[in-house]
């Protein structure tokens, strides 16, 4: 959601939306907090119908996911469909084992490995202490080389710090 919300308020205010196929998190996810956390306009771009997420990704350029059977099998559906759609392909952000977040990049041929951003900014807090949540500074980082690869314009410089400083999601 956050990558959604980063790309999404970006200057060019691209359509994104953020598509989840898992139901618990329909049911089990505390929205009335989330509102609040990630506000209103977040919220409805949260899709969690699979026929809507379908029609979507046929209806898409770009579609951003972490492979996985899972998400491949979907991906890989709506491309026989949208021949244009585009894919970029991002390593687990939530890993606390480098080495499996490193085979999961070496092994899907991801576009945007987050270990490289681990790695070249080692003196700077990555994830909270709270939940293994990345931080503004590594939601913003993964969303400059998506806005990089989809060719959307990224925040100026004063704008970047601003979103620094406020460390979204608020908790």
């Amino acid at each position: 959601m956050g990558l959604c919300n980063y790309i999404a308020n970006t200057p060019d205010k691209p359509n994104c939306r953020w598509l989840c196929t898992l139901d618990e998190w329909r049911v089990e996810f505390k929205w009335p907090r989330c509102i609040k956390r990630f506000g209103q306009q977040q919220i409805n771009r949260n899709i969690f119908d699979k026929e809507k997420i379908l029609e979507l990704l046929i209806n898409s350029d770009y579609v951003v996911y972490q492979p996985n059977f899972y998400n491949n099998k979907i991906v890989q559906n709506s491309l026989r469909k949208n021949l244009h759609l585009k894919q970029i392909t991002l390593s687990p952000i939530f890993v606390n084992n480098p080495q499996f977040m490193i085979d999961k990049e070496k092994k899907y041929n991801c576009n945007i490995t987050v270990s490289h951003i681990i790695k070249n900014n080692n003196d700077i807090k990555l994830y909270t202490n709270k939940d293994y949540h990345p931080t503004t500074f590594l939601l913003l980082e993964i969303a400059k080389q998506i806005c990089d690869i989809a060719k959307i314009s990224f925040y100026t410089n004063n704008d970047y710090e601003k979103l620094l400083k406020s460390q979204y999601p608020n908790y």
